[in-house]
């Protein structure tokens, strides 16, 4: 008998249901729904376009955002948007036609085509379905700062912020914030308990990893560090945003975690070096010429000097002093693989010529350049106390450089020959002649921190 009712009750909550279902809107709203689509729609136009203001779209293609997250720039006018990405840098600004549509609910529609929008859309010859990204969105709400949409494809829940701040500017900030992400890693503690991050700066994604959890997460940047595609929980806490602090040349070396203020430390590539690390003062070991039995010239000695490397351009260069008598020769911070960098470089003057230090390949058919791309760059003996440094050729070139010599061209670049002037014979190397004026195998050379 109970199962007798319950089928009786059953069938008229269907019927209930299904009278329901057939009502004609206008039976509950005072107005019709397609006057409420309308207006709707309206007010999501008048929404981006007052103010002429400037509106970040944080875009991220494909169902799994397995791209990551990129910052664009949209502002509005009645018919037409102008849009700038950090994908295309700051300065660039492409200007194409947008509506809104009744398809599939109030929609936003950017249908013609548009060099910087439509470019996780546009396939390829190697990439026939692109990034698998979109240029319709079905917005789901809309107020005077925040406008939410939902992509009609992939169904990612996306995010317009109006900016207080020129695009131009916003941007710039970001490329500031990805330059200095050379972390491969991040360790601490989040809610006192310990977690690491693994980060794929190629597709902006975080792997996070706690004593109970695996959690993958796709991130965009922005001007104060990183922002989630969605909320996440580590060790109990709601995750979205974190801040990062960087050091003396702008490398990030902590985060901070928004929604609790813990501080999780950078995990830098093997080798890697802070800029504050090498200033200071030097015994240089290096190769030289010498007098062998037969009276000629060949390398055979081993020079001892006493240098300085000190600050030049704060977080991007240094100065190293004591090794050439009438220069100071430039040495680069690589920030990427925090190394230091000495490249071909004009060191003075010989009248209206140019002198060089220029990349030499002994080993490799002797070819020189005084391309400013090549040159070699420092090895850490990964000794914290008494650090030491080698040096080994930077890749920049087809020839493998090996060594240094000095040489002159005319102040338009064209080539006069090995530089002779034995008053730049460098310190510790053969004096009167010629020879001295070369550091051969420097790859072979340390340099050794007091």
């Amino acid at each position: 008998m109970k199962n007798k009712i319950f089928g009786i009750l059953m069938i008229l909550v269907s019927a209930m249901a299904l009278h329901s279902c057939l009502l004609d809107d206008d039976e509950v709203f005072s107005e019709s729904a397609s006057a409420r689509l309308a207006a709707f729609n309206q007010e999501v136009r008048e929404t981006l376009t007052s103010g002429n203001a400037t509106w970040l779209f944080e875009i991220y293609p494909e169902v799994n955002q397995q791209y990551g997250g990129y910052a664009f720039s949209l502002v509005f006018d009645q018919s037409k948007v102008a849009v700038r990405s950090e994908l295309f840098g700051a300065d660039k600004e492409v200007v194409s036609l947008w509506k809104m549509t009744t398809d599939d609910g109030p929609v936003l529609s950017f249908d013609t085509y548009n060099e910087i929008l439509h470019l996780f859309s546009t396939p390829s010859s190697s990439m026939y379905q692109a990034y698998q990204g979109e240029f319709e969105w079905v917005v789901e709400s809309a107020e005077q700062d925040l406008v939410r949409l939902r992509g009609k494809k992939t169904g990612n829940i996306l995010y317009m912020r109006r900016l207080t701040e020129s695009a131009e500017d916003y941007l710039n900030k970001i490329s500031e914030v990805e330059e200095s992400i050379i972390m491969t890693a991040l360790s601490g503690k989040i809610n006192s308990k310990d977690v690491s991050f693994l980060i794929d700066t190629d597709n902006r994604q975080f792997d996070i990893f706690t004593q109970t959890d695996t959690i993958s997460v796709a991130y965009t940047i922005t001007p104060e560090g990183f922002r989630f595609y969605k909320s996440v929980d580590i060790n109990g806490v709601a995750v979205s945003e974190m801040s990062v602090n960087t050091d003396q040349a702008g490398a990030i070396e902590s985060v901070a975690v928004k929604a609790t203020g813990d501080l999780l430390s950078a995990v830098f590539p093997e080798g890697w070096r802070p800029y504050d690390a090498f200033p200071g003062d030097y015994t240089l070991y290096y190769y030289t010429y010498g007098l062998n039995d037969k009276n000629r010239y060949e390398v055979n000695t081993v020079a001892q000097v006493d240098v300085q490397i000190v600050q030049d351009v704060i977080g991007k260069s240094y100065l190293l002093k004591g090794l050439s008598p009438n220069a100071d020769i430039v040495l680069s911070y690589v920030k990427s693989k925090g190394v230091l960098g000495i490249n071909s470089q004009v060191l003075g003057k010989n009248g209206d010529n140019n002198v060089w230090l220029c990349a030499w390949g002994i080993d490799d058919g002797g070819n020189l350049s005084w391309s400013t791309d090549y040159g070699m760059v420092s090895v850490w003996n990964g000794d914290e106390e008494n650090p030491e440094y080698g040096f080994e050729d930077n890749g920049n070139w087809t020839t493998s450089v090996d060594s240094f010599i000095l040489w002159e061209t005319t102040a338009t670049g064209t080539s006069i020959g090995v530089f002779g002037d034995t008053s730049w014979n460098f310190v510790g190397g053969v004096q009167g002649s010629s020879y001295g004026n070369r550091l051969p195998y420097f790859s072979e050379c340390a340099l050794v921190k007091k």
